[in-house]
């Protein structure tokens, strides 16, 4: 029975697996349609995200926040969330990228985009490949500067072609199409270095191949970007940006680290997390990858360890209870990894998930009926109707109980 349970704990995905690409917010449901949707699955993070694009699409700007604001709220490592957050000022306030360029920011709109480039960078931090279409809906404002500044650069000739690929490559990253962007970008790369202008080529233009790279699959590619944006990053070279990175040095190294890992470079992967971690022990996100690896292995202690320090240095991230709650119960540890999933759905009693667990620990780890009882009623009383396998397996779950109990 412990052994069935452990496996059906294994298949339980308890953190937030991306949506689909939807390409600059072509929804399958109108408003009221998406608005009902959000009523009725109100514990759904993806619900109340799409209920967000349908008002972005409607300019409802306070809507649009508050419901991404929500999204949040219930998963928060819901990155394409807090990338739609970064990105929600530029289509909210008109011109902000064309004053933002030019220095004309008031005190205000300076405390607006400090904000927004944290939340784009904990958007990378939680999910390097977060889909970015909230960015292409904010497109024109974002690609002013960009254009200003190639218009700047056309008197120059020999830096025309490679900026004018650069352009393409933004818009058909920004715009949901990796491969052609990869293939613009790596035109702008290729011009730069026939121009023996390899070491000209801005930051910018590096990140941008890199993100269209990851996202199209070359992960080699990818990383190599990533490798020479932390090499400058090192030699304090960034002022060569045309797009602003929210990046800070030590961010790269994670990136590439999660990109050995995407490519399945563990050792290496697993190198590059821990020198990121010496770098910035705050950097709770390296130490739930750490724990992935090292729970795809089976290596149960290591992992255990790298879920409680993720929570050491973010207590106030719940999705961190809910994941070490997850594997401890992998880890046969039943009885903390109950008492560290209470804790969880107190601190964020809209995760459905963390009842589900809970009952599936007390029921078939514990023996506890009564308990796993009240947890899988509870999730029943709180699941979202996208989680149409867990609500069934509760449902015989519940069912198989009350046969025990009329029998008995």
């Amino acid at each position: 029975m412990r052994v069935q349970l452990v496996r059906a704990l294994a298949a339980v995905a308890v953190f937030h697996a991306p949506a689909t690409a939807s390409q600059k917010f072509q929804l399958t449901a109108k408003l009221p349609e998406l608005e009902q949707m959000a009523v009725s699955d109100s514990n759904d993070g993806l619900a109340h995200f799409n209920l967000a694009l349908g008002y972005w699409n409607a300019k409802r700007w306070v809507d649009v926040e508050r419901h991404l604001r929500l999204a949040v709220q219930i998963d928060p490592r819901y990155a394409e969330g807090y990338l739609a957050l970064s990105a929600l000022p530029y289509a909210r306030y008109r011109n902000l990228g064309r004053d933002q360029a030019k220095g004309k920011l008031t005190p205000e709109m300076e405390l607006v985009l400090e904000e927004s480039r944290h939340l784009q960078r904990r958007a990378l931090m939680i999910d390097p490949f977060v889909n970015w279409r909230t960015v292409g809906a904010s497109m024109r404002e974002l690609l002013d500067p960009v254009r200003s500044a190639i218009s700047t650069l056309r008197m120059y000739a020999a830096y025309t072609t490679p900026m004018e690929d650069f352009l393409v490559g933004v818009e058909r990253f920004y715009t949901g199409r990796p491969a052609q962007a990869f293939a613009a970008l790596d035109h702008t790369l290729t011009a730069y270095r026939l121009l023996d202008q390899q070491e000209n080529i801005p930051a910018s233009v590096l990140w941008v191949y890199a993100l269209a790279a990851a996202h199209d699959g070359r992960y080699g590619s990818a990383a190599t970007a990533i490798v020479d944006l932390l090499e400058r990053a090192l030699r304090q070279e960034q002022s060569d940006s045309l797009l602003q990175i929210p990046l800070e040095t030590n961010d790269y190294r994670y990136i590439l680290a999660v990109l050995l890992q995407r490519d399945r470079l563990r050792s290496r992967a697993i190198q590059y997390f821990q020198e990121a971690l010496v770098a910035d022990v705050g950097l709770y996100m390296a130490h739930v990858r750490l724990a992935e690896l090292y729970q795809a292995e089976g290596l149960w202690e290591e992992a255990v360890a790298e879920r409680r320090r993720a929570l050491e240095v973010n207590p106030d991230d719940p999705s961190l209870l809910l994941e070490l709650g997850h594997t401890l119960a992998l880890a046969e540890q039943e009885d903390e990894a109950a008492a560290i999933l209470r804790q969880a759905l107190e601190a964020n009693p809209r995760n459905p998930m963390t009842a589900y667990v809970l009952g599936l620990v007390e029921l078939d780890l514990r023996g506890d009926s009564a308990a796993g009882r009240a947890a899988l009623e509870r999730f029943l009383a709180a699941a979202p109707s996208k989680m149409g396998r867990e609500i069934a397996d509760a449902r015989l779950r519940l069912q198989a109980l009350g046969q025990s109990a009329a029998r008995d």
